[in-house]
């Protein structure tokens, strides 16, 4: 799981070339690739923790 946690992470977080991708799309790009580039039951796993959890706000956290 912890790699799921990682795309994620990596989706959206904002870089000096791009600006991060908002955590809710980085959420639907997960379950649109669910069974081709991600595993389907790490997936499954990742979204029910992920919706127990509150979605943060990267934005506001940025320096």
């Amino acid at each position: 799981m912890k790699g799921h946690y990682i795309t994620t992470s990596a989706m959206t977080a904002t870089r000096c070339y791009r600006k991060g991708m908002d955590p809710e799309i980085a959420l639907q790009e997960l379950k649109n690739n669910r069974g081709t580039q991600f595993d389907p039951d790490i997936v499954d796993t990742f979204l029910e923790i992920a919706d127990q959890m509150e979605v943060p706000d990267y934005e506001n956290h940025l320096m």
